[in-house]
Order: structure tokens, then C-alpha cells, then sequence
């Protein structure tokens, strides 16, 4: 019982950033009209699916300040 969670959580733990850099890269290398922006150039419109599977548009936040996208996968791994 000691080792409860001890080294396969630890290589869990390592193994988490890098597929999620995997996820990025490939999701922005497979996106067919995705387009560079530059600093202070304004964001394009995206859909994204939101909960419960209401889609959520950054149009939706024209005007505001700041919209910080934060992706969690914590809830959908198997316990």
C-alpha cells in the first residue's frame, strides 16, 4: 500500500504535459483554414464544443477584455 500511486503516478504525472503538447501541435497542424496571427492582430471566429454540448463561439466575447481558454482533462480519465 505504500507504493500507491508512487512511480506509474509519477510517469503519469511526466507523460501529461508532452501529450497534451502532442494534442496542440497536432491539432493546429491538421486544422485545414488555420491561419498565423500576429501580435495585437484581432483573433478569427472559433467554435468550440462547450457543456452540455452547447457550442460556445469567441464571438460570443467580442468586447471583453480578456478570454483565457482553459483546456482540463482531468475529469475524463479513467480513475
Amino acid at each position: 500500500m505504500a507504493q500507491k500511486g508512487g512511480r506509474l503516478m509519477t510517469r503519469g504525472v511526466r507523460r501529461g504535459p508532452r501529450t497534451l503538447l502532442l494534442a496542440v501541435f497536432l491539432a493546429t497542424g491538421l486544422a485545414g483554414n488555420a491561419a498565423a496571427v500576429e501580435v495585437g492582430q484581432k483573433a478569427p471566429d472559433f467554435i468550440l464544443p462547450g457543456t452540455p454540448e452547447k457550442p460556445v463561439r469567441l464571438s460570443q466575447y467580442a468586447g471583453k477584455t480578456v478570454v483565457v481558454l482553459h483546456f482540463y482533462l482531468g475529469d475524463f480519465l479513467p480513475a
